[in-house]
């Protein structure tokens, strides 16, 4: 059975994954100052200590998995790497197309930019 793929829509598709990416690294960051701006917030009272040591691990978490940092860079390298598995899957379809014809005019280009990493 042949497929018809429209590499321009898997563009399209790419190009609004990079804006869920770019919105979602813009709220991370936001939400990064001000998870640091209240660094200290316990300050000497052993209760609040306590309390703070369950909360920063819960924020900040330290194995990689458990606080609303790491998840939230995990969310937005995700929609990153989907950016880029959709603009790569695009010009594949291109240059499978190209390299089908005759007279074909080369691969073209990998990818528009690579998403930052947070982590």
């Amino acid at each position: 059975m042949t497929q018809d793929v429209d590499p321009q829509v898997i563009k399209q598709a790419a190009a609004a994954w990079r804006q869920v990416h770019d919105e979602a690294a813009a709220a991370f960051t936001r939400l990064a100052g001000v998870l640091q701006g209240s660094a200290g917030m316990a300050g000497t009272d052993n209760g609040a200590h306590a309390w703070a040591s369950k909360y920063d691990l819960l924020c900040g978490g330290c194995d990689g998995a458990t606080g609303v940092i790491e998840c939230a860079s995990a969310a937005v390298i995700a929609a990153g790497q989907v950016t880029d598995l959709l603009y790569v899957t695009a010009v594949n379809h291109e240059n499978a197309d190209q390299q089908s014809a005759l007279n074909h005019q080369g691969p073209q280009p990998f990818r528009p930019r690579e998403s930052p990493y947070l982590l």
